[in-house]
């Protein structure tokens, strides 16, 4: 990893057949609106900034890369996040390495 503090973190979304027709591309509907509402809005813009990866993706978190797409700060970026973090979209597996979940409840129940 390049930078110092960055998160490895791994897309456990479902496979696009398994959402049935709720699916909208990569973006299942139900999912990506509960988001919407429990996020704030630079919260819910790192979520899909994630939800843009195919299931099971890689992918190394740029601080930098957020903000050029977002146009928010390194602050808005952390405060985004641990939001993610709290709220249990991105859990921990070990040091920073991480996996992404797209509806939290899914992890906690199963």
């Amino acid at each position: 990893m390049s930078e110092p503090n960055q998160l490895l973190v791994t897309s456990r979304k479902k496979d696009p057949q398994a959402y049935g027709d709720g699916n909208w591309g990569f973006f299942p509907l139900d999912e990506t609106f509960a988001a919407y509402r429990d996020l704030s809005p630079t919260g819910f813009g790192l979520y899909m900034f994630f939800m843009r990866d195919k299931p099971h993706f890689q992918r190394e978190l740029y601080r930098v890369e957020f903000e050029k797409l977002t146009g928010k700060k390194k602050t808005a970026y952390y405060a985004a996040l641990n939001e993610l973090k709290e709220k249990g979209y991105l859990v921990q597996v070990s040091g920073t390495v991480w996996n992404f979940f797209p509806d939290p409840s899914v992890r906690k129940s199963g």
